[in-house]
C-alpha cells in the first residue's frame, strides 16, 4: 500500500511568535522583549497581522471563568491563543472571510448578540397584570360565550317551482300525511335526544343528507341556516317546543316539516378557564409590540435608502423553492453555539 505524505503546511507570511512559543518550548524568558502598543496594552505575541496583548489574556481568563470552563497556566493559554490566531490567519489568507455564507453567520451572530444585549430584557421584563387579563376577557366576552342552540330534524318532500297545480297538491297530500304519522309517533321518540322523525324520514323526506338518520339536520344558532334550507324552516324549528311537529312549511323547492328535538343554553366559559392561555396571549402580543418598537427605533438610528430602479433591475438565480424556505427558516445559531471544547 502506497503511502501518501501530508501537503507541507503552508507557510504564512509574517509568521511571528515573540512570547508564546518562547515560554512553552525554550523555556527561555523572552516577555521582556515584547513590545508594547503606544499607550495601550503591552503586545505578547505577533501571529500574521494579528497582535495578542496582555488584555486578550485577561479577556480570554475572564471568558472561560464565566464559562465555568478551566484555565491552564500562562504559557499553554498564550500557547492555544497563538494556535488559535493561526488558524484564523490561515483561514482569512485562504479568503474564508469573504466567503458569503460564513460572512452571513458572523452577521447572525451579531444580530443575535445585539438582541441579546438590548432587546430580550426589554422583552424579559414585560408584564401582564391581572386585572389586565380579567380586562381583555370581559372586552372580548363574545368570543367566550357560547349562543343558544337548537338541533332540528326536518321531512322534506320536494317539488320543483315550476311543477304543476296537481303535483304539488300530491306533494302536499303526502306531507300532511307524514305530519299524521309524526303526531302519532310516542312520546319517547319525540324527547329530548331522541332521532327525531325515526323511519318517517325514509319514507317522506327527499333529503339525502338527512332521510337515513331520523331527518336530523344538526345543531344551528338563532338566524342560522344553511344555504340548502329556507330560513323559515329553522326559525320554525327554533320557536317549537322539544318534540313538537309544525305545520306544513312550504318552499320554493317543496314541503317541509321540522321538529326540534333539543336545545343548548347560552353558556359563557368562566374567566378561570381561559385565564392562563389568555395571559400568555396578552404576553405573547406585547412582546411582539416591543419587537416592533425596537426595529422602528434601529430604523431611526441607522438611515437607510433602497434604490428602486436598482432593485427592478436585480434578476434572481433560479433556486428550489423547498429547499430555500428550508434555509430561510432555521434559525440563526446561538452565540457560541459551535464553539470547541479546546477554547478555540
Amino acid at each position: 500500500m502506497k503511502t501518501v505524505s501530508p501537503a507541507p503546511f503552508p507557510r504564512l507570511p509574517g509568521l511571528v511568535i515573540v512570547a508564546a512559543l518562547a515560554w512553552g518550548v525554550t523555556g527561555c524568558n523572552r516577555s521582556e522583549e515584547a513590545a508594547a502598543l503606544p499607550d495601550g496594552p503591552r503586545v505578547v505575541a505577533e501571529v500574521g497581522a494579528r497582535q495578542i496583548t496582555a488584555l486578550d489574556i485577561e479577556n480570554e481568563v475572564a471568558r472561560r471563568t464565566a464559562a465555568r470552563r478551566p484555565v491552564p497556566d500562562k504559557e499553554a493559554l498564550v500557547r492555544e491563543m497563538v494556535e488559535r490566531a493561526a488558524l484564523l490567519e490561515r483561514a482569512r489568507l485562504g479568503g474564508l472571510d469573504e466567503d458569503p455564507a460564513i460572512r452571513h453567520e458572523m452577521e447572525n451572530l451579531l444580530i443575535g448578540r445585539l438582541l441579546d444585549r438590548e432587546l430580550n430584557p426589554r422583552r424579559e421584563a414585560v408584564q401582564v397584570l391581572p386585572d389586565e387579563v380579567r380586562a381583555a376577557y370581559e372586552a372580548d366576552l363574545d368570543r367566550y360565550t357560547r349562543p343558544a342552540q337548537a338541533r332540528l330534524a326536518m321531512l322534506h318532500l320536494e317539488v320543483d317551482s315550476k311543477a304543476s297545480e296537481s303535483r304539488r297538491a300530491e306533494a302536499r297530500s303526502r306531507m300532511e300525511e307524514a305530519r299524521e304519522q309524526a303526531l302519532l309517533l310516542p312520546p319517547p321518540q319525540r324527547a329530548r335526544g331522541a332521532t327525531g322523525f325515526g323511519a318517517l324520514s325514509i319514507r317522506y323526506s327527499d333529503d339525502q343528507i338527512s332521510r337515513h338518520r331520523g331527518g336530523d339536520i344538526g345543531w344551528y344558532e338563532e338566524g342560522q341556516a344553511p344555504a340548502r334550507l329556507p330560513s323559515e324552516v329553522v326559525e320554525t324549528g327554533w320557536r317549537l317546543p322539544i318534540g313538537v311537529v309544525s305545520e306544513i312549511l312550504e318552499g320554493p323547492s317543496g314541503y317541509f316539516l321540522v321538529m326540534k328535538i333539543d336545545e343548548r343554553d347560552r353558556t359563557i366559559t368562566p374567566f378561570e378557564s381561559v385565564q392562563a392561555s389568555l395571559r400568555q396571549t396578552l404576553l405573547v402580543r406585547a412582546r411582539k409590540e416591543i419587537e416592533e418598537q425596537f426595529k422602528h427605533e434601529t430604523a431611526r438610528l441607522v438611515s437607510s435608502r433602497v434604490d428602486s430602479a436598482a432593485v427592478a433591475s436585480v434578476t434572481l438565480p433560479a433556486t428550489d423553492p423547498l429547499v430555500a424556505q428550508r434555509r430561510e427558516s432555521k434559525p440563526p445559531a446561538l452565540p457560541g453555539s459551535h464553539e470547541s471544547s479546546n477554547g478555540y
